[in-house]
Parts: structure tokens; sequence; C-alpha cells
């Protein structure tokens, strides 16, 4: 099955519809709203929604949205044209497993399903996607996608190294993803820098996870009375990375016997 290349933008701010104190049906904010023109006319709307956590009433709120944008070509006296909505599902762990359809919320009577008709939202699972569907992106999704998908694979290393059109924009989407919090103005720095790249934003996140385990394994060997430089611990800690052995960490910072500790690691003994 193929998809449409969503492209990079996480757009917000575009109106839908939603109900004010009044009752009435007023706007809501969508992600991402687009035309689709073809000879000065348009001919069919797409929306696009960004997920990172998993809801199961998002048939609901799909269905609202479009609704409310065939309202508005009638309130202004527009043609009315199809109206699609996509999910972007970014989930890092696990797989879009909740209902996506009405029917899976609600339980319809096998009478009354008639009368009663059905909605299913478009939900694309970037982590499920096949390679050759992700590789088909043109735009800076292919990379994000990749991202979700080796993560989930369970991956720790990340050896594609695709430039980015948008690259502080998908850095902060892949920081707030991966709960690194790096602030957006460090990687506006680095797009300035001509630091544009997916190896970059993987370097940092090496960079700042080392430093997260650092100052752990610091704070608890000074609590035990060791006092090292941070320099000589920042060698250790990236020691044990070179090495897959990150999870040693603290045991590491607090041995005094860090040559005889390389060496039972090198030996698999620990």
């Amino acid at each position: 099955m193929s998809y449409p290349d969503p492209g990079s933008r996480i757009d917000a701010g575009r109106r839908a519809g939603k109900r004010d104190d009044s009752g009435a049906i007023s706007e809501i904010e969508r992600d991402v709203l687009k035309k689709w023109v073809k000879e000065n006319a348009c001919i069919l709307m797409v929306g696009v929604e960004n997920q990172t956590q998993k809801d199961g009433t998002i048939s609901l709120r799909i269905m609202n949205y479009n609704a409310s944008v065939y309202q508005r070509l009638l309130s202004h006296k527009r043609p009315l044209v199809p109206v699609i909505t996509f999910v972007l599902y970014f989930g890092l762990e696990k797989p879009w497993e909740k209902a996506k359809s009405i029917y899976e919320l609600i339980e319809v009577p096998g009478a009354l399903e008639e009368f009663i008709p059905d909605f299913r939202a478009k939900v694309i699972d970037l982590g499920a996607l096949e390679d050759e569907t992700i590789e088909s992106f043109q735009s800076d999704m292919k990379e994000i996608a990749k991202f979700i998908k080796l993560s989930r694979q369970g991956k720790k290393e990340f050896t594609f190294k695709g430039k980015l059109d948008h690259f502080a924009m998908v850095a902060r989407l892949l920081s707030t993803l991966s709960s690194m919090n790096v602030p957006k103005e460090k990687w506006e720095e680095l797009e300035e820098g001509g630091q544009n790249d997916m190896e970059h934003v993987f370097n940092y996140f090496s960079e700042e996870k080392t430093k997260k385990i650092l100052n752990q394994g610091i704070s608890q060997g000074l609590e035990r009375g060791r006092i090292e430089t941070k320099q000589t611990d920042l060698e250790i800690l990236q020691w044990l990375q070179a090495h897959d052995r990150l999870d040693l960490s603290i045991q590491a910072l607090q041995c005094s016997d860090i040559e005889g500790f390389k060496k039972r690691v090198l030996e698999h003994s620990i």
C-alpha cells in the first residue's frame, strides 16, 4: 500500500471547527489543512493531524474536523469538495493499537447498523511502514520515519546521514519524542553553523545522554567520597559507549581499578 508523502512541516494553527459555550460550531485548531488545486480550482482538501500519543477517540475528532470543513464551505457558498484527513502517529515505543473507528468504540446492534454509519480515521503509523514506502518519501519525513522504525526495533546505532531541509524543526521533534528536551535554540544554532544532517542529531543525542549519565555517576561517586575530574569520567563513559556497555556506567564510575574493569568488560565477565 502506498501513502502520500506527508512532508516534513509540522504546522499548527489551521482552523476547522468546535463548539463554543453557546453550543454553536465555531473554530478548532487542526495541525495542517491543504488544498489540492487543479486548473485554478480546488478539487480536494487534505488534513494532516500529528499524534505522539495513541488516542482511541481519534475517529470522533477527525469526523468533527471533516464535518466542520464541509460546514465552512457551505456557509461561504463554496462548491463542496472531498475532505480527507490523515493521522500521522509518531510513537517511538509501540505501534498504534487503539481504536480507529466509531464501531470500535461503541457496541452497535446489527439491526441498527444501517441507521448508525461508521467512520474510520486513516492512521498512518510511521514506525510500521514498509522500508520501500519510507524510501519513497522525498521530504524530511523519510528520516523521521526511519528513526521511529529503528527506535522501535531497539536499534542504538543509526548509520543514515540524510540532509534535512528543516533541520531545527525535525531535530526538535525527534528530541521531544526521545524525551531529550533539547531547547530549540540549540538546534537553530547547529543549523546556522551548517550542521544540518541526521548525523548531527544523533551525535548531540549521544552527547546529552552521556552527560546525563556522567552527572548521575559523579553525584553518586561524590556521595561515596570518590573525587575525580569530569574529563576522566567522560573518557570512561565514552569508552563504555564505544563498547555498547553504558549500562555499566554507574559501576564504572565507582570502580577504583578502571583498567581491570575494562579488561573484565572485554572478556565479557561482567
